[in-house]
């Protein structure tokens, strides 16, 4: 748990901490998280269908997390509730990756269906749920933010995806295919939104800019 209690004229206050931690998945359904330095196991968190990608927020000090199922759903976590805000199955397929822009305002996955998904995330104001009492500091974890997965962009590939990155700035989501021997960049919305918007262009990955595609070690 990220608080530790103690007790002021019989009224609890709550102090936050934070502990580096390391994310697992595995074939039995779950996300581990563990201490970085000591490995020792610090929650278990349980879904119906293996998780396949997850991210974390870059925002709120990474207390929201993002999770691809095996059977294409994606869950959005509050890692400090413990609480499942969102649960979206806009993926027919294996979810393969999941990915979070740097400037946290986008989420985009990819599944074996063939579709590149990108979601903007849309947060309300944060609700203020503890009065301060006299000498307490305000705590950011104390609030809990209303934060929302909306689906902006539907992508359709020819082969399935295999990976996907936000480029640093937040500006394109690049991503990769099977039997493609394109990079392909979907250029993301600004804050003052353009004719642009969303539009693809790719790079050519080989050098004599044939399209073939082969491996070489």
């Amino acid at each position: 748990s990220p608080y530790t209690l103690s007790l002021h004229d019989a009224l609890p206050i709550f102090e936050s901490s934070f502990t580096p931690c390391v994310f697992t998945t595995a074939v039995d359904r779950t996300i581990k998280i563990l201490d970085a330095k000591s490995y020792d196991l610090l929650d278990t968190y349980d879904f119906p269908s293996p998780v396949l990608s997850l991210a974390l927020s870059p925002q709120h000090h990474s207390r929201f997390l993002v999770a691809g199922m095996m059977e294409g759903s994606l869950y959005l976590m509050d890692l400090v509730s413990h609480i499942v805000l969102q649960k979206l199955k806009d993926h027919t397929k294996y979810i393969v990756k999941t990915a979070w822009s740097d400037d946290g305002r986008w989420v985009a996955t990819i599944g074996y269906d063939k579709a590149v998904i990108i979601y903007e995330v849309v947060e309300s104001a944060i609700v203020e749920e503890n009065a301060l009492l006299d000498g307490e500091e305000p705590d950011e974890l104390a609030a809990t933010p209303r934060v929302e997965l909306v689906k902006r962009h539907t992508h359709t590939t020819k082969t399935n995806p295999e990976a996907a990155v936000f480029l640093p700035g937040s500006s394109h989501l690049v991503f990769s295919a099977r039997d493609d021997h394109l990079l392909h960049y979907l250029r993301l919305p600004a804050a003052s939104k353009s004719d642009e918007d969303f539009s693809l262009s790719s790079i050519n990955l080989n050098e004599n800019n044939d399209a073939w595609v082969s491996f070489s070690m």
